[in-house]
């Protein structure tokens, strides 16, 4: 699978304020499912396969996103849950598609938002406000599969391809309440100045899995309008180390492209991550 890759001009750096809760990521106390108190236009039904649906947040109105949920499903039993960003130029509906087979497999539910952080807004001054409304709707979105699906929350992964690596970096890891394991495919990175990075602690600890090609898309290799010579890959991966994070898997993929492969995504999380105990 192939995205259009987001492209940004040279500007100068704007922390982001995103907002974090402070409580860690615990497995779910049982309960029913869906909880009593989500309006039942709210719910998210059990029923296995593919539904879409749409958040609503004041007048931030929109935010599709899709959802599969694996035969194998049932209320009375937990099951790890992967958030998956598309690149520039999809949405959360198509992106679903590729994780299809790979959710079977391995037994795991599939959200796909669809973030406009993904897609190219021309600098990162313009890119604050629509990460930050994106980030409303991911909250819109978790609280209602926490509520509706008995989830593993102690498995909970999000990954973002290409311009997926924006809602990734940039509110994925602020909520470590939300997410217990990352991946970056071929992913956008614009720095640790570009985002408050306050939950380093989290991440120091959990499975994070980065990777991208040999011959990828020259802003990941090369140069990047933001980051300069030696491209956006490089530095994500470097800060990851800097960290000297303890669960970091890294790959340089020979002969590769600028390619989604939830395929390593999937594999790793599911062969590697689910049969790793939770820390």
């Amino acid at each position: 699978m192939r995205n259009l890759f987001l492209r940004f001009a040279p500007f100068c750096a704007v922390a982001l304020c995103l907002q974090a809760a402070a409580a860690p990521a615990t497995p779910a106390k049982p309960g029913k499912f869906p909880d009593p108190s989500l309006k039942p236009d709210q719910v998210i039904k059990a029923t296995p396969g593919t539904n879409s649906y749409t958040t609503a947040k004041g007048k931030y109105d929109g935010g599709n996103f899709a959802v599969y949920i694996p035969k194998e499903y049932t209320a009375e039993k937990p099951m790890p849950l992967v958030v998956s960003s598309h690149g520039a130029g999809g949405t959360g509906p198509k992106e679903l598609g590729g994780w299809l087979r790979f959710a079977d497999k391995y037994g795991f539910i599939v959200v796909c938002p669809s973030y406009d952080s993904a897609t190219s807004h021309g600098s990162l001054a313009a890119l604050q406000g629509v990460i930050a409304q994106d980030e409303r709707h991911l909250k819109d979105i978790m609280e209602r599969v926490f509520k509706s699906l008995n989830i593993d929350r102690a498995h909970v992964l999000h990954t973002g391809f290409s311009g997926g690596g924006v809602p990734t970096w940039y509110i994925a890891w602020a909520h470590p309440e939300w997410f217990t394991a990352l991946c970056f495919r071929s992913a956008n990175f614009y720095g640790e100045k570009a985002v408050r990075f306050t939950r380093k602690s989290e991440w120091k600890t959990r499975p994070l899995y980065i990777f991208w090609g040999s011959n990828d898309n020259p802003i990941i290799v090369k140069q990047s309008p933001v980051m300069g010579p030696g491209g956006e890959g490089p530095p994500a991966l470097a800060l990851l180390k800097k960290m000297q994070c303890k669960q970091l898997k890294h790959e340089i993929l020979e002969g590769g492209g600028h390619d989604s492969h939830p395929d390593l995504a999937a594999k790793w999380f599911g062969e590697e991550v689910l049969a790793t105990p939770a820390r």
